[in-house]
């Protein structure tokens, strides 16, 4: 900024100069609005801070007129203005952090924060209001992007909580269902009804593992992929999903930058989107999936919350649909929020939100309404060396073997379905309620035990504690960590480092079946 003396004419620095003049011009350098006006809310004068944003030519301009007069300002807004000045010049007491919505010249509302002060002539009486205003509109919406960010943390942590609940319920009912549907014959009458028990505890478990997504408590198994390989390995799949009526252009950027993220999970990531795209497409249209390398800077990290700058891979997913007003945009990311009405859950973004913010990731969501939308999804850039991994796994046949297990489960009923689809399997197993119990059925058989399969999260002795503690007496003890979900920094850290195995709740006899012998043969 130059001194404020070069914007002044010769000799300005002379005692003799009018004060008046240098006040003037002092009122219109500053980056905030003043004016005064009279008892009867009549304007006596302002600086060019106020005159630009209604439309004025000039401050002089401004002499005279009220609220009322001014070409941008609504008649709500100007009963709203007199009103405060009212007040001051009656009660003759400031009024300090007035936030008020205006209509500016362009015909943008920005949000004022003003404070009136009554002016007064030099017997102590009231003759005005002085105004002095700033525009807040920006920190009005990064304060509505935190508030918007807690409160979808918040969601979070219950979402989290419920979900954990119910896996545990869900391992029960589905592992139990799976082998009833598997041991029935066909004829069977009953062999219907557990098909029908299976299917909706499949669905549940699904719509319990979106919440999980959602809130960040998935634990991820992240790999060093290419964004642009993923979607062109998921292309069949999105075809039959979008239907003829809508035209798919998937435009891959050249030397895509790598990401470090869980394959499977941002392959959710990208159905749900192309799911979200197809149903804003009723009548067709046309969906555009592309990638490219994007740098954020301090700019858009400092406008947008929870953003932070740097290299990221950019994914995307664009349509030609109906779009979305304000409000809806604000509450897309929220779990259960709809507008789909009966035949969506409100999870399909919500998954997409968690999924992406866990992965160190961010989501951005351009749309207006008639307009079609655009979401993009920024990855971090990884920048080691690390081979590329490529998804899909084969279709797996429970194995059986010999070993005793060690089982620590605090859930009765989920320590009972695993304790007898191990033994079906032909392990030994050795059960404990808690880790404490654990510790001691283990001494007892010194030797003995050649897995450990333990909760994460157990009264007494928590399962990565009880793990610690029975590797440093075997070291070559295997461990398998059981949970709806965990928060445990050292799982977490193991799984990431490949350290420690995982498997997530809710689990089919087949699952656990294999994975317990993947581990013990490793």
């Amino acid at each position: 900024m130059q001194p404020l003396t070069n914007n002044l004419p010769p000799h300005a620095d002379d005692e003799s100069h009018d004060s008046g003049q240098i006040l003037h011009l002092v009122l219109n350098a500053i980056p905030v609005g003043v004016f005064w006006k009279n008892r009867a809310s009549r304007y006596l004068g302002c600086n060019r801070t106020v005159s630009t944003a209604f439309g004025l030519p000039s401050p002089e301009t401004i002499v005279g007129l009220t609220d009322f007069d001014l070409p941008s300002v609504t008649r709500e807004q100007a009963s709203f203005f007199v009103a405060k000045d009212r007040q001051v010049v009656d009660s003759g007491v400031a009024e300090l952090g007035i936030i008020e919505p205006v209509t500016v010249a362009d015909g943008r509302t920005v949000w004022l924060e003003t404070s009136k002060l009554p002016m007064r002539d030099a017997g102590g009486n009231v003759i005005g209001v002085l105004g002095v205003w700033q525009d807040v509109t920006e920190r009005r919406r990064l304060e509505e992007q935190l508030r918007q960010s807690m409160k979808m943390e918040a969601v979070g942590r219950l979402a989290g909580g419920v979900a954990h609940d119910f896996n545990n319920l869900l391992t029960v009912i589905n592992g139990y269902s799976d082998m009833l549907v598997a041991q029935l014959a066909a004829s069977d009458p009953m062999h219907e009804l557990a098909r029908h028990v299976h299917k909706a505890g499949r669905r549940a478990a699904e719509l319990t593992r979106q919440l999980l997504a959602f809130s960040r408590k998935t634990v991820l198994v992240p790999a060093v992929i290419d964004l642009n390989a993923l979607v062109a390995d998921l292309r069949k799949l999105l075809a039959p999903i979008i239907g003829e009526d809508i035209d798919l252009d998937i435009r891959p950027c050249p030397d895509l930058w790598r990401v470090k993220v869980d394959p499977g999970e941002m392959e959710q990531v990208v159905m749900n989107l192309v799911v979200n795209a197809r149903d804003a497409m009723p009548v067709g249209g046309k969906l555009t999936i592309e990638t490219a390398n994007v740098t954020l800077d301090a700019e858009y990290a400092a406008t947008h919350a929870d953003a932070r700058a740097g290299d990221f891979a950019q994914l995307a997913v664009s349509d030609t649909g109906c779009g979305m007003d304000a409000e809806t945009r604000r509450r897309i990311f929220e779990p259960f929020f709809t507008t789909k009405g009966r035949h969506g859950t409100g999870l399909g973004l919500a998954t997409v939100y968690g999924i992406v913010k866990q992965s160190g990731g961010q989501v951005d969501v351009y749309s207006e309404p008639g307009l079609g939308s655009t979401f993009k999804i920024y990855l971090p850039r990884e920048r080691g060396s690390a081979p590329l991994s490529r998804s899909g796994q084969g279709v797996r046949v429970a194995p059986r073997g010999s070993e005793t297990v060690l089982l620590a489960e605090d859930e009765e009923a989920v320590r009972r379905l695993a304790r007898f689809i191990l033994e079906r399997q032909g392990y030994t197993v050795l059960e404990a309620s808690d880790g404490a119990i654990a510790l001691r059925v283990a001494q007892e058989n010194p030797g003995k035990i050649a897995l450990l399969i333990t909760d994460v999260v157990m009264p007494n002795v928590s399962g990565p504690q009880l793990a610690e503690q029975l590797s440093r007496e075997s070291p070559e003890l295997k461990v398998l960590f059981l949970s709806g979900y965990t928060d445990d920094a050292i799982v977490r850290h193991g799984i990431i480092e490949g350290q420690a195995q995982f498997l997530q709740k809710p689990f089919s006899p087949d699952v656990l079946a294999c994975k317990v012998r993947e581990v013990l043969d490793m």
